[in-house]
């Protein structure tokens, strides 16, 4: 992507990482990722290797996950949201 950070396919590795792990979307973790709630800190665990930042989401074939993907490079988050799920559609389908 035209003038995306160096470290974004990180970020993309990292949000594919926690879908896969957790099995839900990275974007749905932001409420119980925060002080008091089960996932508070959970970004700090394996080195940071997982992150409640929104763009990753679980590759599922019926129940089972398969894999994940993770978009990682926009300013805006929602961006890479609709990327992740633009990827999501085609693999599923």
């Amino acid at each position: 992507m035209d003038g995306a950070l160096f470290i974004s396919p990180k970020y993309a590795q990292t949000k594919a990482f926690t879908a896969a792990n957790l099995k839900m979307s990275t974007g749905d973790l932001g409420p119980y990722a925060v002080e008091g709630k089960p996932y508070f800190g959970f970004n700090t665990l394996f080195a940071g290797e997982q992150t409640p930042i929104p763009g990753g989401f679980p590759v599922k074939n019926g129940d089972q996950i398969i894999g994940a993907v993770g978009v990682g490079g926009s300013a805006d988050v929602n961006q890479d949201v609709e990327c992740a799920k633009a990827a999501l559609a085609v693999l599923e389908s």
